[in-house]
This record gives structure tokens, C-alpha cells and sequence, in this order.
């Protein structure tokens, strides 16, 4: 999971790149020549989603991750319980059939 994750940041990354370029192509057609409070604005929000893109998606994966451990936790406690159970059944039919035989030669 951790490795699709960073590999998954280039997705993002240029997924934001194509948001940048379309808000600037949006915005502003001549962007180098007219540098507005507008124009950096835009870089600060994409700037930003540069960074918090990818903290998102280690933040989900994170949870998803935990996710899976309890449901992966919960099926080890349910086969435990279930192995548990057999080696009650049968160390009860263990124990009769010894006294069974026990009182066969006695």
C-alpha cells in the first residue's frame, strides 16, 4: 500500500499541474505579462495543493490502512475463537474416550 501510495503522487502532482495550467489558460491568456494579485492568488492555491494533495492521500491511505488491520485483527480473533473451541471439544472427547478405555481394562 505504501508503495502504490507514492507512486500514486505523481498522479496527483500532475493532476494538479493541469489545474494550473487550465486556471491560468482560464484566468489570465497573457499571465507572464500582466503578474496580478490575482495571478498569484492562483499560484498560491495550487502551490498549496502541491503540499496538501498528497498529505490527503497519505492521510486516507492511512485510515484505509488501519481499516484493513482491524478487519484483518478481527478475522485472526475469529479464528482463534474457533480454534479455541476445537481444542476444548476436543480435549473433552479426548479425556472420554481415555476414560472409556481406562474402564474397558479395568
Amino acid at each position: 500500500m505504501l508503495i502504490f501510495s507514492v507512486i500514486f503522487w505523481g498522479f496527483i502532482w500532475h493532476l494538479v499541474s493541469w489545474i494550473d495550467s487550465a486556471l491560468m489558460q482560464a484566468f489570465y491568456s497573457g499571465w507572464f505579462a500582466r503578474q496580478g494579485a490575482g495571478a498569484t492568488l492562483t499560484d498560491m492555491i495550487v502551490a498549496s495543493l502541491v503540499i496538501f494533495a498528497p498529505l490527503f492521500w497519505f492521510i486516507f491511505m492511512g485510515a484505509m490502512g488501519v481499516a484493513m488491520g482491524d478487519i484483518a485483527s478481527s478475522f485472526a480473533m475469529g479464528t482463534n475463537k474457533i480454534s479455541e473451541r476445537a481444542t476444548s471439544k476436543g480435549a473433552i472427547a479426548a479425556t472420554s474416550i481415555v476414560k472409556t478405555a481406562g474402564a474397558a481394562l479395568l
